[in-house]
């Protein structure tokens, strides 16, 4: 795992120099700390600096970037990993290519030179691919297929930047300042900001899948994969089983070359457990796993995580966290750069930390419950459907159930707040059947939220156009609950999901590698009809049956936890004076005071848990005031 950066210009008065350069590239030295590349020409007209900081994981020795072909006409830096590239190599030797390292990176200037852009239909991995083709004049940007791995970039007058973070971007005297006010609509509505934007104006995400290219001035992105749920090819449910099984150790296998040390996250829960149970069966050497717990035994689940450990020999470390909560805030949005809601990086970030003390290396069981139907709301849309047909009582049940109090206990262990989600679920699905999960604030709410003169700012603009638009573009003979999980794929997993393991993990220099998220899964799990995802009410049912192969039953059955963490105790204690002062008193100026205060007084009623809304509003602020810029 890497850091890459890199500038054109063309305009005169704006001087790429070394300094420059490694000024970019220095502020993803956490992504790469062991070594630095650099390369800057003149060409015709304007000029070009490429700089990349590099995690060492495989050829230690001269595996250094950028990297070029052998007539050096065409260079490629990489931020990531590209798993199948030992036969991708001994491919391109037969076909005449001289390699001057075993690095992974080599293989992308020669597939380049072979097959032009369609170089990345051969690419198995996660990764951010630069290439500057000199003869052509032409700079490529491209992103894996489901965005596990970054690339911002920013077009204007004279120039052109592109980063594995934003901030590589921003660092750059003449970069732009300006908010885009759309983009916090965004964010106010799902917690995130929804690639290709971000949360300023004129710097973009390229987005999962997608290949840029800057030509005479000129870019435009070009899209190379996409999921396609249009046909089912496997019925038979023991075929599927072992299509699957085959599929997973393939994944597992190609995920456990490295040169330096290799380990696992385990959690306790079906997704990593069976992760580690495949590495156990592929590797030779003892399986290194960790875990982190909690002095709060309502979210601590070690106990799972070391009954695996134990079943299945591995060398296993747990930590116990205690969070300094008010202390690592300014942390949080300084590696992500933009508001960011997600509280569970808060686990991430501290399981990453520990996890590199010991390892470089560690594979995850992230993205199961998209790939495979894992989400308690896959199953609610289900019953939500049924609900909104009971018309002549809908809204007098609604109507009881949510004037139901409610305490701050995780929702998968309280009835009634799995009660309330669910009636407001079946709700939203009635009123707006496009979206895939619970907003963090609605239309309605967000009007009173915004002051006046930022309404105006952002008349006319809606943000759930984004998944209307994924709704009507999805074959229309499908299933409801299969257009979740394809929503998914699009917005939560990649926007979401994905960038927080990226940045947290990255914060340490730890390279996180994600099976469920090899494409060949992906497309298997496409062609599988959805009653063998989700069969009655058991979700993962197609996973279930081959991790029942590995683990015992009661790890394969148990209910889904996920990282938690104590927000609503946070917010009476160590967090009180910061609300107070960014919410309360001083709240950003296109939010509405009067509104704020009356969100915290019903969640301090006990009204409504409204904890991940006041997190939301609090990361906002907290960006607004240190990142901050123009609106």
């Amino acid at each position: 795992m890497c850091g890459i950066c890199g500038i054109i210009c063309w305009d005169n008065k704006k001087e790429i120099s070394l300094p420059l350069l490694k000024k970019m590239a220095n502020t993803l030295s956490h992504r790469g700390p062991d070594d630095d590349g650099f390369y800057i020409e003149n060409i015709d007209g304007f000029k070009v600096g490429i700089g990349h900081r590099r995690l060492s994981i495989i050829d230690l020795v001269t595996g250094k970037q950028p990297i070029f072909n052998e007539d050096k006409s065409i260079l490629t830096i990489l931020n990531g990993e590209i798993y199948n590239f030992p036969s991708l190599r001994e491919e391109l030797i037969k076909n005449g290519h001289i390699f001057q390292t075993k690095s992974d990176t080599e293989v992308i200037v020669h597939l380049y030179e072979e097959m032009g852009i369609d170089f990345l239909k051969k690419l198995s991995g996660m990764f951010s691919i630069a290439i500057f083709d000199k003869k052509n004049k032409r700079l490529l940007l491209a992103r894996d297929r489901v965005g596990k791995k970054p690339l911002y970039y920013c077009q204007q007058d004279g120039w052109f930047a592109f980063g594995s973070e934003i901030k590589a971007i921003k660092i750059l005297p003449f970069s732009p300042d300006k908010i885009d006010p759309f983009s916090i609509d965004d964010y106010l509505s799902y917690g995130f900001i929804p690639s290709p934007k971000t949360i300023y104006k004129d710097v973009y995400q390229i987005p999962p899948g997608h290949i840029g290219i800057w030509e005479n001035q000129n870019f435009i992105l070009k899209r190379y994969w996409e999921i396609d749920y249009s046909n089912l090819y496997i019925e038979d449910e023991e075929e599927a089983i072992k299509g699957l099984e085959h599929k997973l150790k393939e994944a597992v296998q190609k995920r456990l070359i490295s040169d330096v040390p290799l380990g696992a996250f385990l959690s306790g829960g079906i997704d990593s457990s069976l992760i580690v149970a495949l590495m156990s069966k592929l590797s030779k050497e003892k399986v290194k796993t960790f875990s982190i717990g909690f002095e709060e035994k309502r979210f601590d689940e070690t106990i799972y995580a070391r009954k695996v450990a134990n079943l299945l020999n591995l060398d296993h470390k747990e930590f116990i966290v205690t969070y300094n909560i008010k202390d690592l805030l300014p942390t949080l949005i300084e590696h992500f750069d933009e508001p960011f809601a997600d509280s569970s990086a808060i686990p991430t970030y501290y399981l990453s930390k520990m996890t590199k003390d010991e390892v470089t290396v560690a594979l995850s069981g992230d993205a199961g419950d998209e790939i495979f139907g894992g989400y308690r709301r896959y199953l609610g849309r289900r019953l939500s459907n049924i609900f909104n047909k009971i018309m002549p009582l809908k809204g007098f049940i609604e109507k009881i159930i949510l004037s139901l109090p409610e305490s701050d206990t995780y929702t998968g262990k309280s009835f009634i707040k799995k009660l309330k989600r669910g009636t407001e679920s079946a709700k939203m699905y009635d009123d707006y059947p496009f979206l895939s999960w619970l907003l963090l604030f609605n239309p309605k709410e967000k009007k009173r939220i915004f002051v006046p003169d930022f309404l105006n700012l952002i008349n006319g603009y809606d943000s759930l156009d984004l998944m209307r638009s994924l709704y009507n573009n999805f074959p229309k003979n499908k299933d409801t609950i299969s257009y979740m999980m394809w929503a998914d794929l699009h917005t939560y997993l990649p926007d979401d999901i994905l960038v927080k393991v990226d940045r947290m993990s990255m914060a340490h220099g730890l390279e996180v590698r994600c099976p469920f998220l090899d494409h060949e899964i992906i497309e298997f799990m496409a062609h599988i009809p959805l009653k063998m995802k989700i069969k009655g009410l058991t979700t993962k049912y197609l996973l279930k049956k081959v991790a029942i192969k590995y683990l015992p039953p009661d790890i394969v059955k148990r209910a889904k936890h996920g990282f938690v963490v104590p927000l609503a105790k946070w917010f009476k204690r160590e967090l009180q004076d910061i609300i107070k002062e960014l919410l309360i008193d001083s709240p950003p100026p296109f939010l509405s005071k009067k509104y704020i205060k009356e969100l915290i007084i019903l969640h301090q009623k006990g009204k409504k848990d409204l904890s991940f809304q006041i997190w939301a509003l609090l990361i906002l602020s907290l960006w607004f005031y240190k990142k901050g810029g123009t609106l």
